[in-house]
């Protein structure tokens, strides 16, 4: 009996798979560079957080920590800022749309719990949306503002909202927790 067919079909076993395998290996290649090539597809931007001078440190760790996730905004990573002011600075410059003071912030945790109602009446276009993100153990209230205005856009606000959902979270609700606020 003659060898030479199974010589010929062995041949074409070892073909047929090198090039089934040189197939799946490319798609699978692209559908991780297509699917890593969709995070921040638009870019990054930045998520200003103005806080109270005693926040500073407890939200910059949270901030680190939602900074760490490279967390999409309608395709844009956000990265957290936080800076501290007093309450009537931040008032102040929010109200005045003054960015010398601050840089435009998208976020303010007010100290006192009407600070977001002073702002409402003082400027009320500066008010996109007001919660309470953070109580005290002594149960001081500290409004959560989502600032809205020039130098806040869409992908800023809705940034805003994301973070105050990532406040709650286990890992960032612990941070705070450890300085004394509840998520």
């Amino acid at each position: 009996m003659a060898t030479w067919p199974f010589a010929v079909l062995a041949v074409l076993a070892v073909v047929g798979a090198g090039i089934f395998a040189v197939v799946w290996g490319s798609n699978n290649l692209g559908s991780r560079a297509d699917a890593e090539g969709d995070t921040c597809a638009e870019g990054r931007r930045t998520l200003r957080v103005i806080v109270p001078p005693k926040l500073v440190r407890p939200l910059t760790k949270v901030g680190d920590k939602w900074n760490a996730g490279d967390r999409e905004v309608t395709g844009y990573c956000i990265t957290v800022e936080v800076s501290a002011a007093d309450e009537e600075e931040a008032l102040e410059a929010i109200s005045s749309h003054d960015d010398r003071v601050l840089a435009v912030p998208s976020v303010w945790i007010a100290e006192s719990a009407d600070a977001g109602d002073r702002l409402r009446k003082s400027n009320p276009a500066r008010v996109a949306s007001m919660q309470t993100p953070l109580t005290s153990r002594s149960g001081h209230l500290l409004p959560y503002v989502v600032l809205d205005g020039e130098g806040v856009d869409i992908v800023q606000k809705r940034a805003a909202q994301d973070f105050r959902d990532f406040l709650s979270e286990p890992e960032p609700a612990s941070v705070l927790e450890e300085a004394g606020f509840d998520s």
